[in-house]
């Protein structure tokens, strides 16, 4: 699985290249006949794909996660297809984790990548609904919508004017913070939390009977109300969480 973000780049290049066209060679029939194999190869490299991705398990396509969500505005439908298929495979999986990159794109201040983000959403509740696990999609429904809350607030605090030099400050008194966004089922985003442990090599028997993460993930509690002003132009805040493991983080 180590070799997977340059296959992801060498497949990806490959399906966004366009079949150069020089008519200084051959006839328009040599032309139209390269045209037509520069289709096949794409579309045989597609199958390809698509067939190892449904072999995958989910952990080694957690991997290139945030690879495959930096791509997902693939202009190519069938690309972007399967770069769904991988996204709703590992959020399933593992959604504490995995809705960190994803909620990013819904917030994405394009609205390309934003529409897409949101279209990503529907379909793995969708499909989660269509596994006959309703409790299942329910959940993972809530997690989503507790996500957004999370990052709307998250962003909004970010951007909240502050006057005067101020090297700390109250989220709740200054910056009109609410602090019912916590707790969260969302794991803490930092790396202990959100790299997971796997073998060096891939054995398909082992890759199914690890456990990735920690049964009892760092979660969310509460947000520290002190925030840390950083000294420059745009004043930056420095956030603090205090995890389900009773740690501050921040």
């Amino acid at each position: 699985f180590q070799t997977l973000p340059k296959v992801l780049t060498l497949w990806l290049e490959l399906a966004g290249m366009e079949q150069p066209q020089d008519a200084r060679r051959g006839n328009e029939k040599f032309n139209t006949h390269n045209a037509a194999q520069w289709k096949k190869v794409v579309e045989e490299t597609n199958a390809q794909v698509k067939k190892y991705v449904d072999k995958m398990q989910p952990v080694v396509l957690y991997t290139i996660l945030p690879q495959v969500v930096a791509r997902i505005c693939h202009p190519d439908q069938a690309v972007y297809n399967i770069l769904v298929s991988m996204v709703v495979k590992v959020v399933r999986a593992f959604p504490q984790q995995a809705l960190w990159p994803l909620l990013a794109v819904v917030k994405s201040q394009s609205k390309d990548r934003a529409t897409r983000g949101l279209t990503l959403v529907s379909k793995i509740v969708e499909i989660q609904k269509k596994s006959g696990r309703d409790t299942a999609a329910a959940d993972l429904r809530n997690m989503i919508i507790q996500g957004q809350k999370f990052s709307d607030e998250v962003l909004r605090v970010s951007e909240f004017p502050i006057e005067g030099k101020m090297p700390r400050v109250s989220l709740a008194r200054d910056l009109v913070f609410n602090h019912k966004i916590a707790p969260s089922r969302l794991v803490v985003p930092v790396e202990s939390c959100l790299i997971p442990s796997i073998p060096p090599t891939y054995e398909v028997a082992q890759m199914k009977a690890i456990r990735p993460f920690s049964k009892d993930a760092v979660t969310i509690v509460a947000f520290l109300d002190e925030a840390l002003v950083l000294a420059s132009l745009q004043k930056p805040r420095k956030l603090s969480i205090r995890g389900s493991d009773g740690k501050i983080y921040g």
